[in-house]
């Protein structure tokens, strides 16, 4: 079992300690008070309801100790957590530059890792302690095909790493690891927040079509974990989705968090970064948000 070096973030600590691949993760716990946790799933170019969310929670004086997420949420949660402000994180949604970075052009060259670089030297907050919380985000390891949870050490690359989709974007190396978007294995990873010490959490989910609605619903990574991985039916493509333990584990998380807020995106999807759909999107977390902000306000 290959051993993968995190790092645990608070103001006064800097702990190290190991994860295996099986994304075992172990951090202190404080017994005597609440820590709340802030799930961001993954989706795309829907991740622009996230930023409506937070908005909210700033309005409602929410600070999360954690913040846990994937793919898109792994990117909002990330910049958030060095300092970005909800508003910072609208202007940067609606920029120009953040709607060309999701051109053909743009994904076939290192765009998006060249602006995450920049973001996280230029954050408000500079330096991996951030706001003084916990960050985490999943990334899925397809040659040992196992979930992996990153924290600290290099916070663009792990963003990176979080959200590259197979066959769209490059994998992210790292050690004897290739990652690929988390998304494939833990989409809402309430899970991992609760290991990380989370007596509470607020999980914003972005899926629309639910597994549960649909249990025999094909998985989008299917053919590209087949064509990736030289796996045969066999082997464990068919096996795995026979099973689902991405399904499960989604369902689990779900009903795991205190506060569940899943903005009805019914008419947009993972590509929708056109600045009228980016606009609309936060628009729709935000009024999801608010509609819970009475019970936010009681996890201050």
């Amino acid at each position: 079992m290959r051993a993968f070096r995190h790092i645990t973030l608070s103001l006064l600590l800097l702990l190290t300690t190991s994860l295996s691949a099986e994304a075992a993760v172990l951090f202190s716990n404080k017994s005597d008070s609440t820590r709340l946790a802030l799930v961001l799933g993954g989706g795309g170019a829907k991740g622009a309801a996230h930023v409506g969310v937070l908005k909210v929670l700033e309005e409602a004086g929410v600070r999360p100790d954690i913040i846990v997420g994937t793919s898109i949420g792994a990117i909002v949660g990330g910049l958030y957590s060095i300092g970005y402000s909800a508003q910072q994180l609208d202007s940067l949604f609606r920029s120009r530059q953040w709607l060309q970075l999701f051109t053909r052009e743009a994904i076939k060259g290192n765009a998006i890792k060249t602006m995450l670089d920049s973001l996280c030297l230029t954050a408000p907050l500079r330096g991996e302690a951030g706001r003084g919380l916990l960050f985490a985000c999943i990334a899925a390891d397809l040659p040992s095909f196992s979930e992996i949870v990153l924290t600290g050490d290099s916070l663009a690359r792990n963003m990176r790493a979080s959200m590259s989709i197979p066959a769209l974007f490059k994998a992210v190396r790292y050690d004897d690891y290739v990652l690929y978007d988390g998304g494939i294995f833990n989409n809402l990873p309430v899970d991992v927040a609760r290991k990380m010490g989370a007596t509470k959490v607020i999980a914003v989910d972005l899926t629309v079509n639910h597994p549960d609605d649909d249990d025999d619903a094909p998985s989008e990574f299917v053919q590209l974990l087949d064509d990736l991985l030289g796996l045969s039916s066999a082997d464990g493509i068919v096996g795995w989705l026979f099973n689902r333990p991405d399904f499960k584990k989604y369902r689990k998380n779900c009903k795991d968090a205190d506060i569940y807020i899943n903005p009805p995106l019914y008419d947009y999807d993972a590509t929708d970064f056109g600045r009228t759909a980016i606009t609309k999107m936060i628009s729709i977390g935000e009024q999801s948000a608010r509609q819970q902000i009475e019970t936010l306000r009681s996890f201050r």
